[in-house]
């Protein structure tokens, strides 16, 4: 908007004044003024009143899932807790009994070895020399392998008979025997020896205590001093069941 200036205009006055004249045509619009200098800021307002909370907007979509987070370090040993002091628990009931499990490996067998020496027989017919040996365990089967050998004062071959017996009669035996000459050079010299080779099957499952055998060597012929010595040994095998 353009601002309009007063047009002063100089008049001559004489003594005598004429009528007024008419005015004059209006100027042109004068330059643009400097612009005045910025005013003192004036002071802050007070603070408004809070404004009405805006409507909750829409939930957004859920995100994708993270990448899993790198496995923590293992904490530390706790301390450990205190003994429980709760009562024992009745006992369960018995279980049924198991199959019976497979025949185990055979044991082994214990043995036992001994000598023998008779007494010597001589005298007229029949004459007889007993040996007891043998200590058997009660209750126990055994195969018992008997060896006796001897010579007569006079070298000649002698009829022999074995018997065997216990004075257990709980105690079952079978046996058999072979009687044997020939000669030898056991003592160093030539002799003609009589030997007797027996087997005895000794059935003791019933003993009930610990068991002995009796040998028992009868000459049929007549035998003059020193008469016939028979030395030997024995071998007893405990066996299981007797069939």
């Amino acid at each position: 908007m353009q601002k309009e200036l007063p047009l002063t205009v100089q008049m001559d006055y004489q003594e005598s004044a004429g009528p007024a004249g008419a005015q004059g045509a209006t100027g042109p619009t004068g330059a643009t003024g400097s612009t005045g200098t910025p005013g003192t800021p004036g002071e802050r307002g007070a603070t408004g009143s809070t404004g009405t909370p805006g409507t909750p907007g829409e939930r957004g979509a859920t995100g994708s899932t993270g990448t899993p987070g790198t496995p923590g370090t293992p904490g530390e040993r706790g301390a450990t807790g205190s003994t429980g002091t709760g009562t024992t628990g009745a006992q369960g009931a018995t279980g049924p009994t198991g199959n019976t499990g497979p025949a185990g490996p055979a044991g082994t067998s214990e043995s036992t070895m001994g000598l023998i020496t008779f007494t010597a027989i001589f005298g007229s017919a029949p004459t007889a020399a007993v040996a007891s040996f043998g200590n058997f365990t009660r209750g126990k089967n055994y195969v018992v392998h008997l060896l006796f050998h001897g010579v007569s004062s006079d070298g000649s071959a002698k009829s022999i008979k074995f018997g065997i017996s216990s004075p257990d009669v709980s105690v079952v035996m079978t046996s058999d025997f072979v009687v044997l000459d020939g000669l030898t050079h056991r003592n160093g010299i030539l002799e003609n020896e009589s030997s007797i080779v027996a087997t005895i099957l000794i059935d003791g499952s019933a003993t009930t205590n610990e068991f002995y055998l009796t040998a028992t060597l009868t000459c049929n012929q007549l035998l003059s001093s020193p008469g016939l010595t028979f030395r030997g040994s024995f071998i007893g095998q405990q066996v299981g069941t007797i069939i």
